[in-house]
């Protein structure tokens, strides 16, 4: 990521899984304002991010 990243959509083919964990807290932490997931258990992606 970068400084002009600040909206990520993320379209999920095979599901979240805890492995992903570092991936989110990487979007944390680099503030991005917007955080969008499509796809398999795009509504468990959103809830852990969230």
């Amino acid at each position: 990521m970068n400084d002009f990243t600040k909206k990520v959509i993320l379209y999920s083919k095979t599901g979240y899984s805890a492995e992903h964990d570092s991936l989110l807290n990487l979007l944390i932490d680099d503030k991005v304002l917007l955080f969008c997931a499509v796809g398999k258990d795009c509504e468990l992606w959103h809830d852990i991010n969230g």
